[in-house]
């Protein structure tokens, strides 16, 4: 959204939506940061901004929120199209250190596919 706002100010910004969109997607991480730093979040939810779209981001310990925002991303996008865009979830470190493949989580079933009957119990629950 920062970025946005301020896109007419900077004359490159808005001749084409092409180098918009690669600038937001350059920048988006690290200014998100910036933001949250400024809101004084917690270097995790930090960590978590900056290493969103690090698909096959090390690290050592155990898993974390960015671990999270990594595989969430990687289940939203589905089909052929994304086959092409984004890597295999279960080839990446995110995938172990979930614990994903002892659930049985996988490309062919995304979790809310495999969660749907929790979740209807969940909405039935919910809606009283």
């Amino acid at each position: 959204m920062p970025i946005l706002a301020h896109a007419h100010d900077y004359d490159e910004l808005t001749q084409g939506p092409e180098f918009l969109e690669s600038t937001i997607t350059a920048y988006r991480g690290r200014l998100g940061a910036m933001i949250l730093r400024r809101w004084n979040f917690s270097d995790e939810l930090i960590t978590a901004v900056l290493e969103a779209e690090n698909w096959y981001r090390t690290y050592e310990g155990q898993a974390d929120y960015a671990d999270l925002i990594i595989a969430s991303q990687l289940q939203s996008y589905s089909g052929a199209e994304a086959s092409r865009h984004y890597p295999s979830l279960d080839e990446l470190p995110v995938y172990n250190r979930l614990g994903l493949a002892e659930l049985g989580i996988s490309e062919c079933a995304p979790i809310l596919e495999e969660a749907h009957e929790e979740i209807a119990a969940v909405q039935r629950l919910l809606s009283g």
